[in-house]
């Protein structure tokens, strides 16, 4: 186990992956969005977690969602959470695919 002696600072210790974790989210986006990969093949191949993606995803957007309202800024949030899960949810449990399919209402219900 390292020993923060080892390194100038606890947070240059936590942010030593930052850099790379976003260089291979931005991968993830350019591969999905040019069609090479899926998003569930894409988040495996660069051993990204859907949750840290998400994450992503929504920073990325987080200068348009702070001058949108409320609402806005939920339905991105809910649309980014439904896209990242939406192709893994045929293995979640019932009550996993229950809420999956609660989010795509929600999404439809405000197009």
């Amino acid at each position: 186990m390292k020993t923060i002696g080892e390194h100038a600072s606890v947070a240059e210790e936590l942010l030593q992956d930052v850099p790379d974790t976003e260089q291979k989210c931005r991968a993830i986006e350019q591969a999905v969005s040019e069609g090479y990969l899926t998003l569930e093949e894409a988040l495996r191949a660069y051993k990204i977690s859907p949750i840290v993606y998400a994450g992503f995803v929504l920073l990325q957007s987080s200068v348009q969602t702070q001058k949108s309202s409320r609402q806005s800024q939920f339905m991105k949030a809910l649309s980014t959470i439904a896209e990242i899960y939406n192709a893994s949810s045929s293995r979640f449990d019932d009550e996993g695919k229950k809420a999956i399919a609660k989010i795509n209402r929600l999404q439809k219900a405000f197009k």
